[in-house]
Protein backbone atom coordinates (compact mmCIF):
# COMPACT_ATOMS: atom_id res chain seq x y z
CA UNK A 1 0.00 0.00 0.00
CA UNK A 2 1.26 3.43 -1.18
CA UNK A 3 0.60 6.44 1.01
CA UNK A 4 -0.06 9.85 -1.29
CA UNK A 5 0.85 12.96 -0.25
CA UNK A 6 -0.97 15.75 -1.02
CA UNK A 7 0.56 18.90 -1.24
CA UNK A 8 -1.63 22.40 -0.84
CA UNK A 9 -4.66 23.62 0.50
CA UNK A 10 -8.13 22.14 0.21
CA UNK A 11 -10.74 24.09 -1.95
CA UNK A 12 -12.63 24.55 1.53
CA UNK A 13 -9.79 25.64 3.32
CA UNK A 14 -9.07 28.55 0.66
CA UNK A 15 -12.80 29.19 0.87
CA UNK A 16 -13.15 29.57 4.45
CA UNK A 17 -9.79 31.89 4.52
CA UNK A 18 -11.62 33.83 1.69
CA UNK A 19 -14.86 34.14 3.62
CA UNK A 20 -12.51 35.06 6.75
CA UNK A 21 -11.35 38.03 4.71
CA UNK A 22 -14.34 39.36 3.38
CA UNK A 23 -15.80 39.55 6.62
CA UNK A 24 -12.66 41.37 8.19
CA UNK A 25 -12.76 43.81 5.12
CA UNK A 26 -16.61 44.61 5.64
CA UNK A 27 -16.58 45.27 9.36
CA UNK A 28 -13.14 47.60 9.03
CA UNK A 29 -15.85 49.11 6.17
CA UNK A 30 -18.55 49.86 8.77
CA UNK A 31 -16.02 50.76 11.39
CA UNK A 32 -14.81 53.56 9.37
CA UNK A 33 -18.36 54.87 8.78
CA UNK A 34 -19.01 54.96 12.50
CA UNK A 35 -15.67 56.89 13.35
CA UNK A 36 -16.60 59.73 10.98
CA UNK A 37 -19.93 59.69 12.53
CA UNK A 38 -18.46 59.77 15.94
CA UNK A 39 -16.03 62.03 14.96
CA UNK A 40 -19.04 64.67 13.37
CA UNK A 41 -20.65 64.26 16.63
CA UNK A 42 -17.55 64.98 18.86
CA UNK A 43 -17.71 68.22 16.87
CA UNK A 44 -20.92 69.41 17.31
CA UNK A 45 -20.53 68.57 20.99
CA UNK A 46 -17.83 70.96 21.43
CA UNK A 47 -19.54 73.72 19.54
CA UNK A 48 -21.81 73.44 22.29
CA UNK A 49 -19.53 73.56 24.79
CA UNK A 50 -17.91 77.08 23.14
CA UNK A 51 -21.25 78.78 22.56
CA UNK A 52 -21.76 77.59 26.03
CA UNK A 53 -18.50 80.00 27.13
CA UNK A 54 -19.18 82.66 24.97
CA UNK A 55 -22.76 82.67 26.77
CA UNK A 56 -21.25 83.01 30.16
CA UNK A 57 -18.59 85.20 28.68
CA UNK A 58 -21.17 87.77 27.44
CA UNK A 59 -23.20 87.80 30.75
CA UNK A 60 -25.98 85.62 29.27
CA UNK A 61 -26.29 87.15 25.35
CA UNK A 62 -26.55 84.84 22.58
CA UNK A 63 -23.76 84.84 20.59
CA UNK A 64 -24.00 85.82 17.10
CA UNK A 65 -22.06 83.28 15.32
CA UNK A 66 -23.58 80.20 16.78
CA UNK A 67 -24.45 77.73 14.56
CA UNK A 68 -28.05 78.21 13.24
CA UNK A 69 -29.11 74.47 13.29
CA UNK A 70 -28.70 74.56 17.23
CA UNK A 71 -31.77 76.10 19.16
CA UNK A 72 -30.50 78.47 22.42
CA UNK A 73 -32.89 79.05 25.34
CA UNK A 74 -31.43 81.31 28.64
CA UNK A 75 -32.97 82.01 31.39
CA UNK A 76 -32.14 84.41 33.73
CA UNK A 77 -32.19 83.96 37.65
CA UNK A 78 -32.02 87.33 39.67
CA UNK A 79 -32.45 87.31 43.61
CA UNK A 80 -33.00 91.10 44.38
CA UNK A 81 -30.96 90.62 47.71
CA UNK A 82 -27.89 89.80 46.31
CA UNK A 83 -25.97 91.06 43.26
CA UNK A 84 -25.54 88.30 41.63
CA UNK A 85 -26.83 86.49 38.45
CA UNK A 86 -27.65 82.92 37.30
CA UNK A 87 -27.92 81.97 33.72
CA UNK A 88 -29.20 78.55 32.63
CA UNK A 89 -28.47 77.77 28.64
CA UNK A 90 -29.93 74.96 27.40
CA UNK A 91 -28.83 74.68 23.95
CA UNK A 92 -30.31 71.39 21.64
CA UNK A 93 -28.60 70.25 18.68
CA UNK A 94 -31.73 68.54 16.00
CA UNK A 95 -30.00 64.87 14.92
CA UNK A 96 -31.90 62.52 12.18
CA UNK A 97 -32.76 60.34 14.85
CA UNK A 98 -32.55 62.00 18.06
CA UNK A 99 -32.11 65.63 19.61
CA UNK A 100 -29.63 66.13 21.88
CA UNK A 101 -30.27 68.46 24.82
CA UNK A 102 -27.23 70.08 26.64
CA UNK A 103 -27.70 72.23 29.95
CA UNK A 104 -25.51 75.01 31.33
CA UNK A 105 -25.60 76.68 34.71
CA UNK A 106 -23.28 79.40 35.78
CA UNK A 107 -23.81 83.05 36.95
CA UNK A 108 -21.96 86.42 37.40
CA UNK A 109 -21.79 89.62 39.30
CA UNK A 110 -24.32 91.96 38.48
CA UNK A 111 -22.87 95.18 38.26
CA UNK A 112 -26.11 96.95 37.92
CA UNK A 113 -27.54 95.38 40.44
CA UNK A 114 -29.92 97.92 42.85
CA UNK A 115 -30.52 96.59 45.96
CA UNK A 116 -34.42 97.19 47.01
CA UNK A 117 -34.82 98.27 50.78
CA UNK A 118 -37.89 97.79 52.71
CA UNK A 119 -38.38 100.11 55.42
Amino acid sequence: MTLKCNHGYLLIELMIAILLLTISGLLLGYLRGQLVGWHKQAELHLDVVIIANQIFQKKGQVPANKNDAFKVTIKEIKDHEIPFKTVIATIIIPGPHKSYEYTFQGGFIDLAHKRHHTS
